[in-house]
């Protein structure tokens, strides 16, 4: 059947080919990410006024990213919008300052027009801005533009290859009123016609909703757009311009190396060489690699993490498939499938676990943890470069001295410590550049004499980054105690190194969950989930029995045991903790000693630690009421009387700890737990903001940040290890007073705590300022409180509870903790007090910095070496003994209980909420694309099943395959106690048959139609596939030859069938001659056009008695072979004299002419011609309509004639079916 469709505008190039640096056999690189058949890229111009409030919510909605070009200029000065679009991951560009038309201005101005808008758009957005719309599609200079940006774009109405020639000429297709995309359907024909050369399409959009800019958009047509992109998510990738123009540059550029370590395990490095001043190369790609002989799944790691991944056939192959950030360390591959047949036969996987054994390798803490010797009195300095543009942010640079660096390449060594083993492989990977050409040698030797070099390798440098790799096996007599060095000595220029990693595999069999825990997502820490993680059992394979050993053991030293105890019991029920070494009772330490006995179920200490507290440490009137003293004597009267101030960090421990009191035990025996933490929590927030008699809140007013004392001056900062974000979390849910205030206060404690940690060392202060910065009270004359000292170390366990418990600030206290944890490892843990920024070292590395550090351990991601270390460091520090054994003791002990996963929140008894609101049933059509289901409530769960089963956090999307109805269920919890499950219903019903048409219809052009029919039910008629059907059957138009196809579809239970359709096929009109033929000669002519060879000669005649047929084109006569007849077709406007051997009648069936015939065609002189007439009819036609005395002298035949102004004219009309002599002039 003939289709008529269309041709669309989307001109792309139908073959490409991407040089790829080099990829390993087996391999193949998404041309888009996600192996996706087209990009899209949704670009806004000019800052029109309804960009941000309805294009970005529209986007926002199908979470897709777009690009948007503001003019500098037009943005007046407000920025939140854009700030918070950026924030949200679409792409802030330039579009320049003034919307200059740039090759209208000279080249210094073009400059200032670029330098400018991109400034703007960093400074106050806070992202990158890397690409350029130009104004009116108006490129310029291009030496001057590759200064700030790495692609441009123009607008040409073409679809965009997916691998440019020229990044900076990138065309765009102009959408809205005055371009080509006007309709949701323009799009979606668009987007589709690129499917096949894998097109990029570029939308170029201004106005939205008539909002005043160039070419308004319908947001309702733009809208529907999105939604068919995001139906049809499989095929296309939506991203903003930079993002598209890296993924490509980075896949033209891409190396990936695979090396097999077993028959069931790949090592895979992926990597390029791109280098930029303006940017960094670090978009996410998707590979494939075919499945190695026998593989039936995969599993894919980075280091030991398991990554998204997939299995997906194509053409007869099958594929693992994931993503990739090139330069981003090592991937393995596992047969996930082994374990079946060469495993260990208890339904393990077998993997691989890569051991790092660098610290600092990407050299995010600067030199941390890099060490640097000259020898033979070679010079040179080393330090931390952030324009390196190698791997991530830092790199560092080693320079010899220009006038002394050395004569040999080992005079100047840039190395760090490594643990070495024999028969051991080894892979080993850095990037590196130099300042000018030069060599660098990596040596792996021994740490002390006799120096040995076990292996070593020499590299040429060149002024463009260089990845470098290398695996390799030390065989022999090898030192522990070694070092990796990499040695500049010998010439001049810098080298600049980063990314190095250094350590060995190890395969085997492991559980599918790798060994570092595939953590929860922000939100679902330990209060949302109550798992509790346990340190010890995870890292450093502790059983459960040998960690409650330990911890009986601690709780044994400090409750119970008479020479090291620091708890002991006094008069009336009571006791208290002893600072030993003070010889005085500490807010602190008694609540601390709370907090341990509720952790431990030990109510009988509880209660006497909370009964002495409350008798002679809580003020009950004066300016401090409610307050507790910071200080008292073992008899329990104040250390300075009632003069002597609190400390917030003992009240802090105090509430939560009664809290827990209060749920873990109830509130019916002598103490009121409830009562007593509700008291506190409102006392400590009771006063003006003024305070009464310099007495103030214990919370600033303005800062929402707990204070250092609130009294005087100290009311005006803080100590960051008093803010303990994990505990006002809870505070906020539990507080019975000032609860949107407590609300305020979790998120400015992990502020402060962020901004107090140095951004290399991860150190804290003990004392700062509210934005974070160190500080030493005037006051304070006996040691510096800028300092890391005696409370800071507390820092690192609040960071490390937090993270366990809410997980609300991953990315700041991972970095935070992995910054604290590589400083003091490469300060071989000598020392536990600094200045902020490292310097100044003195005391030693004491327990409860050991305690505290160790619950930092919860914050670091991804390096299970360094997480083991300090582990087992915690794991083999003993409790503190002797005089000073109280402050690091509680620390310690706290953190061991951290650790361990011991420290637990104690929830108040669950009332189940209200199940969430649904909308059931819910009803699909076979095979339909459905969404994820929703409900509305809080935490939701979801479940296949009535009861029993694991609820999933993820919503999931119906499977519509199956006709039917299937139940889900859901539920919300709200303070961690869940509602019952609500049920879904989800009906599939089954898609109807097509129905039930005649096709072809069949017309002659003008003839009257007659509206489409069709059986069926609820039928909706189309015009073509993608248009709006209507339930109003259309009525052809037979006004034009040709077919058209119509589309009917019927709906039954409210889903549609697949389309019927129907061809209608419209014809000329045929007509039949009858020319009646005389015995002996007859002049006649034919009037219509016969299909195919029906007007041969031949054909016509086959049956009638015929002699001779001639005219001035030649003869034919039947006694001759054709061949050699010159004449073979009768043909309109033409005459014929036919000699009839009998008399016979002639039939011609066929269409009439569409053309006239013209008197101009004839020849002076004679001329045989037919009936003139093309059209509709064969009517007799007067001869004066063609002919007068100026163009003819004679009309005849064998009838008669017609001469001009005659009045004895024997015909008058040229008559259907005759012929004629006319003598023209």
């Amino acid at each position: 059947m003939k289709h008529i469709t269309k041709s669309l505008l989307c001109i792309v190039m139908l073959f490409t080919t991407h040089s790829y640096a080099q990829i390993a056999t087996g391999y193949e690189v998404g041309t888009w990410y996600g192996f996706k058949k087209v990009a899209i890229t949704y670009s806004f111009d000019d800052n029109t006024s309804n960009q941000i409030p309805v294009a970005i919510p529209l986007l926002n909605n199908y979470n897709f990213k777009a690009t948007f070009n503001p003019v500098i200029n037009w943005v007046g000065g407000n920025w939140s919008g854009w700030q918070t679009a950026a924030n949200n991951g679409h792409e802030i560009a330039s579009h320049t300052v003034s919307h200059a038309t740039l090759s209208d201005i000279s080249v210094s101005e073009q400059d200032s027009e670029y330098k400018n808008s991109q400034s703007s758009i960093r400074t106050n957005t806070g992202s990158e801005c890397v690409t350029i719309a130009y104004p009116n599609c108006n490129i310029g200079d291009r030496t001057t533009l590759a200064k700030y940006y790495i692609a441009g774009r123009t607008c040409d109405g073409q679809t965009a290859s997916n691998n440019p020639s020229d990044f900076f000429t990138i065309g765009s297709i102009i959408c809205g009123s005055e371009g080509a995309m006007k309709t949701a359907q323009d799009f979606n024909t668009r987007i589709s016609n690129a499917v096949s050369a894998k097109g990029w399409c570029v939308f170029l959009i201004h106005g939205i909703d008539n909002d005043g800019g160039y070419s308004s958009l319908s947001s309702t047509e733009f809208n529907s757009h999105l939604g068919y992109v995001h139906t049809n998510a499989s095929t296309y990738w939506v991203a903003p311009f930079a993002t598209v123009v890296k993924y490509i540059k980075q896949r033209n550029a891409l190396s990936i190396t695979e090396t097999s370590i077993t028959a069931d395990s790949l090592r895979v490095v992926a990597s390029h060489n791109l280098t930029s001043t303006l940017t960094t190369f670090n978009t996410a790609m998707t590979i494939r690699r075919v499945l190695p002989t026998g593989w039936t799944h995969a599993t894919v790691y980075k280091n030991t993490t398991k990554i998204a991944s997939s299995i997906v056939s194509e053409e007869g192959k099958t594929y693992v498939m994931f993503d990739v950030i090139p330069n981003d360390g090592t991937l393995f591959i596992a047969n996930s499938e082994s374990g079946s047949s060469s495993g260990n036969g208890n339904g393990e996987t077998p993997t691989s676990t890569f051991t790092e054994l660098i610290n600092n390798g990407e050299m995010d803490n600067g030199t941390t943890g890099w060490s640097v010797q000259n020898n033979n009195n070679a010079a040179s300095t080393l330090s931390a470069v952030t324009n390196a543009n190698l791997s991530g942010t830092n790199a560092i640079q080693i320079c010899p001295s220009s006038s002394n660096y050395g004569s040999s390449d080992w005079h100047i060594q840039l190395y760090q410590n490594v643990t070495l083993e024999t028969n051991k492989e080894y892979t080993f990977s850095f990037m590196a550049k130099a300042a000018s050409a030069r060599t660098i040698t990596v040596m792996f030797q021994q740490l002390a004499a006799d120096y040995a070099v076990y292996k070593s390798f020499t590299y040429n440098l060149t002024t463009t980054a260089q990845t470098f790799t290398e695996t390799f096996t030390l065989n022999g007599d090898v030192d522990p105690a070694s070092k990796i060095t990499f040695c500049v000595g010998g010439a001049a220029p810098c080298a600049s190194i980063d990314k190095v990693s250094f350590g060995f595999t190890t395969s085997g069999s492991q559980p599918d969950t790798p060994d570092t825990p595939d953590l929860p997502s922000t939100g679902l820490g330990a209060y949302y989930t109550d798992v509790y993680r346990n340190l010890f059992t995870e890292y450093i394979q502790k059983t459960e029995a040998e960690v409650q050993a330990k911890i009986t053991s601690v709780w044994n030293h400090f409750f119970v045991n008479s020479s090291n105890k620091v708890y002991y019991e006094s008069s009336n029920n009571t006791a208290y903790i002893l600072d030993v070494g003070n010889n005085d009772v500490r807010s602190e330490g008694m609540s601390y000693g709370m907090m341990i006995c509720v952790q431990l179920d030990k109510q009988t200490e509880f209660d006497k630690l909370w009964r002495w507290a409350k008798t002679h440490m809580q003020y009950t009137s004066g300016d401090w009421d409610g307050y507790f003293a910071w200080q008292c004597n073992t008899d329990g009267s104040k250390k300075n009387g009632n003069s002597t101030t609190c400390a917030p960090d003992g009240e802090a421990y105090f509430i939560t700890a009664l809290f827990f009191a209060s749920h873990r035990w109830g509130n019916s025996g002598s103490i009121n737990y409830e009562q007593e933490a509700q008291k506190i929590l409102s006392d400590i927030m009771k006063r003006p903001s003024g305070g009464i008699n310099s007495v103030y809140n214990m919370f600033h007013h303005t800062s929402k940040l707990i204070t250092f004392v609130p009294y005087g001056d100290s009311y005006l900062h803080t100590d960051p290890s008093y803010c303990l974000p994990g505990f006002f979390e809870l505070w906020a849910r539990w507080s019975n007073s000032n609860t949107s205030f407590w609300a305020q206060t979790p998120e400015t404690a992990r502020v402060l705590l962020k901004n107090s940690s140095h951004p290399t060392t991860g150190l804290f202060p003990d004392y700062s300022s509210f934005d974070g910065s160190p500080f030493n009270p005037s006051w304070k004359t006996d040691y510096d409180a800028k300092r890391y000292q005696y409370d800071a170390m507390r820092c690192a366990l609040n960071v490390g509870m937090d993270y366990h418990w809410f997980r609300s600030d991953t990315t700041n206290q991972e970095q935070m903790m992995l910054n604290l944890l590589s400083f003091f490892k490469s300060k071989n843990y000598a020392n536990g007090q600094y200045d902020w920024d490292g310097g100044n070292p003195s005391g030693t590395y004491n327990e409860g910095i050991a305690g505290a550090n160790g619950v930092g351990v919860f914050a670091l991601r991804n390096n299970n070496a360094l997480a083991a270390e300090y582990l087992t460091r915690l794991w083999n520090t003993n409790p503190p003994t002797g005089q000073w054994r109280y402050y690091n003791g509680m620390v310690y002990f706290l953190s061991m209980l951290n650790c361990a996963g011991m420290f637990k929140i104690y929830k108040p008894a669950c009332t189940p909420p209200a199940s969430p609101i649904v909308t059931s049933p819910i009803e699909y059509c076979q095979n339909a694309t459905a969404t994820a289901l929703t409900a509305n409530g809080q935490n939701l769960k979801w479940y296949t099943a009535a009861t029993g089963g694991s609820g999933s956090s993820t919503a999931p999307i119906p499977n519509t395959n199956v006709v039917g109805t299937t139940s889900y269920y859901v539920t919300q919890s709200i303070d961690g106690c869940e509602s019952d499950r609500k049920k879904i219903d989800l009906i599939i019903y089954a898609k109807p048959a097509k129905p039930t048409v005649t096709t072809p219809v069949l017309y002659s052009k003008n003839e009257i139609a007659h509206q489409l029919t069709a059986t069926g039910s609820n039928l909706l008629w189309y015009t073509n596939p993608l248009a709006t059907g209507t339930s109003t059957a259309p009525t052809p138009n037979t006004a034009s030859i040709g077919t058209t196809s119509y589309f009917v579809s019927q709906t039954i239970s409210g889903c549609e069938s697949d389309f019927a359709e129907i061809e209608v096929i419209v014809s000329e009109q045929e007509v039949t001659q009858t020319i009646h033929l005389t015995q002996g000669w007859n002049l006649i002519s034919v009037s219509v056009v016969c299909a195919n060879t029906a007007c041969d000669i031949s054909t016509l005649f086959k049956n009638i008695d015929v002699d001779i047929i001639k005219n001035a084109d030649g003869f034919w006569k039947s006694t001759l072979s054709e061949e050699l007849n010159s004449l073979q077709t009768l043909e309109p406007y033409k005459g014929y004299l036919v000699y009839m051997n009998t008399a016979a009648t002639l039939e011609i069936t066929g269409v009439l002419p569409t053309e006239t015939w013209q008197a101009t065609s004839l020849q002076n002189g004679w001329n045989m011609v037919g009936y003139p007439n093309g059209g509709e009819s064969l009517p007799p036609i007067s001869i004066s309509t063609y002919f007068n005395a100026t163009n003819c002298q004679t009309v005849k035949n064998f009838e008669g004639f017609w001469a001009p102004n005659s009045s004895i004219n024997s015909i008058d009309t040229f008559e259907a079916g005759k012929g004629y002599f006319i003598l023209a002039q």
